[in-house]
Protein backbone atom coordinates (compact mmCIF):
# COMPACT_ATOMS: atom_id res chain seq x y z
CA UNK A 1 0.00 0.00 0.00
CA UNK A 2 1.06 3.48 -0.89
CA UNK A 3 1.53 5.66 2.51
CA UNK A 4 3.32 8.50 3.33
CA UNK A 5 6.94 8.53 4.83
CA UNK A 6 6.76 8.33 8.45
CA UNK A 7 9.94 10.51 8.27
CA UNK A 8 7.60 13.35 7.57
CA UNK A 9 5.01 12.78 10.17
CA UNK A 10 7.99 12.62 12.70
CA UNK A 11 8.72 16.04 11.43
CA UNK A 12 12.28 14.60 10.35
CA UNK A 13 13.45 16.52 6.90
CA UNK A 14 12.35 14.54 3.65
CA UNK A 15 12.60 14.91 0.19
CA UNK A 16 9.62 15.83 -2.28
CA UNK A 17 10.44 14.17 -5.08
CA UNK A 18 13.87 15.08 -5.76
CA UNK A 19 16.70 14.40 -3.61
CA UNK A 20 20.88 14.83 -5.02
CA UNK A 21 23.04 12.76 -2.73
CA UNK A 22 26.77 12.05 -3.35
CA UNK A 23 28.06 9.37 -6.04
CA UNK A 24 27.48 6.04 -5.60
CA UNK A 25 25.83 6.95 -1.87
CA UNK A 26 23.27 4.52 -2.49
CA UNK A 27 21.73 2.68 -5.75
CA UNK A 28 17.79 3.74 -4.83
CA UNK A 29 15.80 6.11 -3.60
CA UNK A 30 12.05 5.65 -2.44
CA UNK A 31 9.70 9.06 -2.50
CA UNK A 32 8.79 10.38 0.56
CA UNK A 33 5.79 11.40 -0.58
CA UNK A 34 4.31 8.75 -2.48
CA UNK A 35 6.55 5.90 -1.88
CA UNK A 36 7.67 5.30 -5.44
CA UNK A 37 11.10 4.19 -6.81
CA UNK A 38 12.53 7.43 -7.88
CA UNK A 39 14.34 7.44 -10.92
CA UNK A 40 18.42 7.70 -10.99
CA UNK A 41 21.03 10.02 -12.78
CA UNK A 42 24.62 9.32 -12.43
CA UNK A 43 27.56 11.52 -12.27
CA UNK A 44 26.19 14.32 -12.88
CA UNK A 45 27.41 17.84 -12.60
CA UNK A 46 26.53 20.51 -11.38
CA UNK A 47 25.63 22.46 -7.37
CA UNK A 48 24.62 19.64 -5.49
CA UNK A 49 23.36 22.02 -2.94
CA UNK A 50 21.82 26.14 -2.94
CA UNK A 51 24.48 26.62 -0.50
CA UNK A 52 27.03 25.72 -3.19
CA UNK A 53 25.25 27.78 -5.79
CA UNK A 54 25.05 30.53 -3.89
CA UNK A 55 28.86 30.60 -2.77
CA UNK A 56 29.52 30.08 -6.81
CA UNK A 57 27.37 33.26 -7.19
CA UNK A 58 28.71 35.37 -5.16
CA UNK A 59 32.57 34.38 -5.42
CA UNK A 60 32.36 34.57 -8.90
CA UNK A 61 33.80 30.97 -8.36
CA UNK A 62 31.49 28.62 -10.09
CA UNK A 63 34.17 26.02 -10.84
CA UNK A 64 35.15 25.32 -7.08
CA UNK A 65 31.68 24.28 -5.87
CA UNK A 66 31.08 22.19 -8.75
CA UNK A 67 30.53 18.67 -7.70
CA UNK A 68 29.82 15.32 -8.92
CA UNK A 69 26.46 13.48 -7.55
CA UNK A 70 23.56 11.37 -8.43
CA UNK A 71 20.30 12.60 -8.84
CA UNK A 72 16.91 10.78 -7.82
CA UNK A 73 13.52 12.18 -8.88
CA UNK A 74 10.19 10.88 -8.66
CA UNK A 75 8.37 9.91 -11.61
CA UNK A 76 5.43 11.43 -10.71
CA UNK A 77 6.92 15.19 -9.41
CA UNK A 78 4.80 16.54 -11.64
CA UNK A 79 1.29 15.35 -10.98
CA UNK A 80 -0.88 17.39 -9.43
CA UNK A 81 -2.02 14.94 -7.10
CA UNK A 82 2.02 14.70 -6.02
CA UNK A 83 1.96 18.69 -5.67
CA UNK A 84 -1.02 18.71 -3.81
CA UNK A 85 0.52 16.76 -1.28
CA UNK A 86 3.78 18.79 -0.84
CA UNK A 87 1.45 21.53 -0.19
CA UNK A 88 -0.71 20.17 2.17
CA UNK A 89 1.87 18.54 4.10
CA UNK A 90 3.88 22.23 3.94
CA UNK A 91 0.48 23.73 5.60
CA UNK A 92 0.08 21.35 7.70
CA UNK A 93 3.67 21.37 9.57
CA UNK A 94 2.47 25.09 10.54
CA UNK A 95 -0.69 24.78 11.68
CA UNK A 96 -1.23 25.00 15.65
CA UNK A 97 -3.84 22.69 15.62
CA UNK A 98 -3.41 18.57 16.57
CA UNK A 99 -6.72 18.00 14.83
CA UNK A 100 -6.78 20.47 11.64
CA UNK A 101 -2.83 19.16 11.52
CA UNK A 102 -4.53 15.11 11.33
CA UNK A 103 -6.62 16.26 9.33
CA UNK A 104 -4.70 17.16 6.55
CA UNK A 105 -2.44 14.51 6.64
CA UNK A 106 -5.48 12.49 6.53
CA UNK A 107 -6.43 13.91 3.10
CA UNK A 108 -2.83 13.12 1.72
CA UNK A 109 -2.48 9.96 2.76
CA UNK A 110 -6.40 9.34 0.66
CA UNK A 111 -4.52 11.82 -2.73
CA UNK A 112 -1.99 9.35 -2.59
CA UNK A 113 -3.71 6.20 -2.14
CA UNK A 114 -5.97 7.10 -4.99
CA UNK A 115 -3.38 9.22 -7.04
CA UNK A 116 -5.92 11.72 -7.78
CA UNK A 117 -6.31 15.74 -6.64
CA UNK A 118 -9.39 16.30 -4.09
CA UNK A 119 -9.31 20.31 -5.14
CA UNK A 120 -9.14 20.37 -9.40
CA UNK A 121 -8.61 24.09 -10.45
CA UNK A 122 -5.95 24.61 -8.23
CA UNK A 123 -2.54 26.02 -9.26
CA UNK A 124 0.18 24.09 -7.58
CA UNK A 125 3.00 25.25 -10.07
CA UNK A 126 3.62 28.57 -7.58
CA UNK A 127 5.59 25.99 -4.91
CA UNK A 128 8.74 25.96 -4.84
CA UNK A 129 10.82 22.24 -3.74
Amino acid sequence: MKRISKKIYDGKSFNTGHIRLKENIRSSVKCDICGKEMLKKIDVLGYRTITDAKKAYFTGDQKSTLSVYDSFTCPDIEEKWHKQVIAIIKFAKNVPSKVLHDMLFQEAEEIVKNEKETKSGYDFEWMHY
